[in-house]
């Protein structure tokens, strides 16, 4: 224990370091697929191409500064490296705060090693996912800082419109943090759920104009399942998809299911007993608090993209399960810190 809270407390960078060896073989890749594409947008300054349905500027501008200054795709795929490296420090920070720095460092170790990072991480079109996925990870770090102070406030809403202009998933932020005030053990301040409500207009706000203006996004949301059968295997798909990340496209798809349908099965039970022991604020409700933090964090972060959710057997798409597997290394972090017997 004592050396899990000198890596997390006083040395939170070494968290980093898995991240960087697992990844650091992709900074010798080239441009991949639609890297061709973006790098001639970045060059041109078109942040916003008329050609293009999605608006992710910053990426874009992320990578115009950097072939601006004479930088190559070693570069852009060492942004990536550091950029999964933080994430995985952010995500060591959020589970220490709830359960300790045996938790946080199993946490973080998870989410640097996961194998569905690798299309995120290796490919250079993968900054989209890690960029909004850091900037998700750091409103919440922010909003479980112990300050309220005003500045805060601002902080909180400059992640939310990073996270909104790197990517769509961006919308996920405040359902996050509503989330993380459901389960936090102790009653937020007023003025810690007037930040979330704010960051939750900001996002409907920006929703509201994106679908105004591109008639794209009303007809994404005319697309939605009709029955229960639909919602339920959209539903199940990302959980399917972590619980058994590599598999082949036959005889493994059912226990992929069953694995996905097991997990949510955990964030029922997880919840329940969240709810049971909400007034008592006892520290033994921790584990479960994170364990449905985690849980339903993988299905909130999923949401804004989940009519084109889609995760491969060779894990070809497996970039959309980047930001949903810092909710599982959360949930997995529970049972490492039980094993560990805090």
């Amino acid at each position: 224990s004592k050396i899990a809270t000198d890596v997390c407390v006083k040395a939170p960078g070494l968290i980093t370091m898995p991240a960087a060896a697992a990844f650091g073989w992709s900074v010798s890749l080239g441009p991949l697929s639609d890297d061709f594409v973006l790098r001639k947008w970045a060059v041109a300054g078109e942040w916003l191409p008329s050609d293009w349905t999605f608006v992710r500027p910053l990426p874009l501008g992320g990578w115009q500064l950097l072939f601006s200054l004479g930088g190559s795709w070693a570069a852009i795929h060492l942004v990536n490296v550091l950029l999964h490296a933080v994430n995985s420090a952010l995500v060591a920070h959020i589970a220490a705060s709830f359960l300790g720095p045996r938790a946080g460092v199993s946490a973080g170790i998870i989410f640097a090693l996961f194998p569905t990072s690798t299309e995120a991480v290796g490919w250079g079109a993968g900054v989209f996912d890690l960029a909004s996925t850091a900037f998700a990870l750091g409103a919440v770090v922010v909003w479980l800082s112990p300050s309220s102070k005003a500045g805060n406030v601002w902080t909180l809403l400059l992640l939310c419109v990073g996270g909104l202009l790197s990517k769509e998933t961006g919308l996920a932020i405040p359902a996050l943090l509503l989330l993380v005030v459901a389960v936090s053990p102790t009653e937020p301040s007023r003025p810690r759920i007037v930040q979330v409500l704010i960051a939750g207009l900001l996002s409907l706000g920006y929703l509201a104009i994106r679908a105004s203006l591109a008639p794209v996004v009303a007809g994404h949301l005319q697309n939605l399942p009709g029955d229960r059968r639909q919602w339920k295997d959209l539903l199940v798909r990302p959980f399917s998809g972590l619980t058994v990340p590599m598999r082949t496209d036959e005889g493994v798809e059912a226990a992929a299911y069953i694995g996905g349908l097991l997990l949510l099965t955990l964030l029922a039970i997880a919840a329940i007993r969240v709810l049971r022991a909400s007034a008592t604020e006892d520290a033994t409700n921790r584990p479960a608090a994170v364990l449905c933090l985690g849980l339903g964090w993988i299905t909130l972060s999923t949401l804004p993209l989940l009519l084109s959710f889609f995760v491969a057997p060779n894990l070809e798409g497996s970039r959309y399960l980047y930001l949903p597997a810092a909710g599982f290394a959360l949930a997995a972090s529970v049972a490492f810190d039980r094993w560990g017997g805090s």
